[in-house]
């Protein structure tokens, strides 16, 4: 990308020619930051392996100049990805050019552990979400990208998204308005049988309680409600396992 910076002589209201100004007359052009990144934008990564990044380079014209890079921790855990937490972490590179112009990009990672729905609730979900009081289903809140489940201790999980991203996905409101700190422990899984604990959203403050948490392994999918201390604050939600 390039930018074209032109200075004229303007007296009065007239343009008068600078040809015989070594000052004037003057054309700069400067090459913004181009960078490319190696590898796929997003990547998955089984929480049982590695990371290894595979870069960007940067260009000003046709020069490779320095890029640096920097990876954020976990959005919804935050844990370093050195950890293999599950979660989404982000890559973001940026490279400055000589006249102090910069260029960015980032590349995303989601790191998941894959259970079977019959001995484990692990995994990354797709998730529908429909709000009371209609229940209406809007594409809107359709086949959101991603909710996440993982193993926090002997038979409890943590869920990054208490309604399934209803408000952090679905409205585009970003991460604090996730419902986090959710946990389920399963007592069994055959059964149905969960207990689950409050989720808040930081962004608000507000509370959701998970009700009716069901486990259907013949489908791959995770059905609830999810309950807050708020007008219209009953969201369906329904997840879809990913599979890899």
């Amino acid at each position: 990308m390039k930018k074209i910076i032109t200075l004229l002589c303007i007296l009065a209201g007239i343009t008068i020619s600078c040809e015989t100004e070594d000052t004037l007359g003057v054309s700069a052009v400067t090459n913004y930051p181009i960078i490319t990144i190696n590898g796929a934008q997003t990547v998955f990564v089984d929480a049982s392996g590695t990371f290894t990044d595979l870069g960007a380079e940067s260009k000003e014209g046709e020069n490779v100049i320095e890029t640096s890079t920097s990876t954020s921790k976990g959005t919804y855990f935050g844990k370093e990805i050195s950890s293999m937490t599950p979660d989404k972490y982000t890559v973001s590179y940026s490279a400055v050019n000589k006249d102090g112009f910069t260029g960015s990009a980032g590349r995303t990672i989601w790191v998941y552990k894959d259970g079977d729905l019959n001995t484990s609730l692990e995994g990354i979900y797709l998730s529908d979400v429909q709000r009371a009081p209609s229940f209406t289903p809007l594409a809107q809140y359709d086949d959101m990208k991603h909710v996440m489940i993982y193993k926090t201790s002997g038979d409890t999980y943590a869920i990054s998204h208490g309604i399934g991203g209803y408000y952090d996905i679905g409205r585009g409101y970003g991460p604090s308005y996730a419902a986090k700190s959710g946990t389920i422990t399963v007592n069994d899984i055959a059964t149905n049988d969960y207990t689950m604990a409050t989720c808040t959203i930081p962004g608000w403050g507000l509370a959701i309680d998970i009700q009716q948490f069901t486990v259907n392994p013949s489908d791959d999918t995770i059905t609830y409600s999810g309950v807050g201390d708020f007008g219209n604050g009953t969201f369906k939600v329904q997840l879809k396992k990913v599979k890899f």
